[in-house]
């Protein structure tokens, strides 16, 4: 077996593990919905591109702002999954 088929494999049996997990936690709906959202969000790199620098400069700005009274408010990444949806 070629080693990029070792990893394919790899990462098929930790896709199987995640799956059995969230069907055992949240029942088939939700763990085919949340693959199907996450196969959505790979297809949509400009999508990930977007929220990855969203996240970047919201964090520096959060930060920035946030030192002033003790606190960072992390991004909101429930946002842009549910933007997605549309």
């Amino acid at each position: 077996m070629s080693t990029d088929t070792t990893s394919k494999d790899y990462f098929f049996a930790q896709l199987a593990s995640l799956s059995d997990a969230m069907i055992a936690a949240h029942g088939k709906d939700f763990a085919m919905g949340a693959m199907v959202l996450a196969a959505r969000f790979i297809a949509e790199s400009e999508a990930r591109a977007k929220a990855a620098a969203e996240a970047t400069n919201g964090a520096a700005s959060g930060a920035a702002s946030g030192a002033a009274n003790g606190a960072v408010k992390a991004p909101d990444s429930s946002r842009i999954i549910s933007s997605r949806i549309s």
